[in-house]
């Protein structure tokens, strides 16, 4: 039924700029500190982690499997053997190898492809993650309809970093930081890949160095982990692979779980549970 035309309604304006796709669980963007990044995206690996393993224990063995199937034939062939001065060396220099250059160039071409196709899901599942969704091994394949557009991405942040030479490089981290929620703009917004920094550079204005803090705390707690497991390593040398495989595997999946953290963050859709992490 019709509502009736009311003539002292204020005008309704048409929404210009950013805003949020899922508006009826949008709250208002927070800033953040590297310190907060890092323990919410803690706090989220803690809750979530027997998924979150299971999801990026199958995304490694169809990577590694990929690598196996596609680089394995070169190498059982022979193609990255070389002989120098009658000296026959397995596999230790494929650059002198006409074949080793075909293979790497073939199986490397397919290998992209295949991340790729799998990045935009790898996404959902940590944002899936952040957002208290479900975190499935079915997430991984669910976002194959953006492969194109990651693909695009991918090249142009290539280019830039190419192009970013001249700056050593320093120009190409910058825009790394700058674009960070692209990546997920493109599969929780559908958006293209300019919009999608375009709307990225607006979302991090004002937060970028609270971006670079969660990741020299990343740094930090690498750097921890590492002299940890150097003095264990006087103890014992089973308490020392422990004590570097165990935190390492922890700090990667933390590693995944900081940029969607921050998505969610600046999009405004961070569970509260989340968001108070000192």
């Amino acid at each position: 039924m019709n509502q009736p035309f009311d003539p002292y309604a204020a005008p309704k304006a048409a929404v210009v700029g950013y805003a949020p796709s899922q508006a009826a669980t949008t709250g208002t963007p927070i800033d953040f500190t590297g310190q907060q990044v890092l323990l919410g995206a803690f706090a989220v690996f803690k809750k979530r982690w027997q998924e979150l393993l299971l999801v990026y224990f199958v995304f490694f063995l169809i990577m590694a499997g990929a690598l196996v199937l596609f680089l394995g034939p070169a190498f059982a062939s022979g193609a990255f053997d070389t002989t120098v001065n009658g000296i026959h060396t397995p596999g230790t220099a494929p650059g002198l190898n006409p074949g080793a250059s075909l293979g790497l160039g073939v199986g490397g071409l397919v290998f992209a492809v295949m991340m790729v196709v799998l990045l935009p899901g790898l996404m959902r599942v940590s944002l899936n993650a952040v957002h208290n969704e479900p975190v499935e091994i079915s997430v991984l394949f669910s976002e194959r309809r953006h492969w194109a557009r990651y693909l695009g991405l991918g090249m142009w942040t290539y280019l830039v970093f190419v192009v970013s030479f001249v700056t050593l490089f320093i120009y190409g981290f910058w825009w790394l930081i700058a674009t960070m929620p692209v990546w997920f703009l493109i599969v929780d917004k559908n958006l293209g890949v300019f919009e999608g920094i375009r709307v990225a550079k607006e979302m991090t204005a004002g937060r970028r160095m609270s971006i670079w803090g969660a990741y020299g705390w990343m740094f930090l707690a690498t750097i921890v982990i590492g002299i940890a497991a150097a003095f264990l390593g006087f103890l014992s040398p089973v308490l020392s692979i422990i004590a570097t495989i165990v935190p390492r595997v922890v700090l990667q999946l933390v590693g995944q779980l900081m940029p969607a953290w921050m998505y969610a963050a600046m999009d405004g859709t961070l569970p509260p549970e989340y968001e108070n992490q000192n």
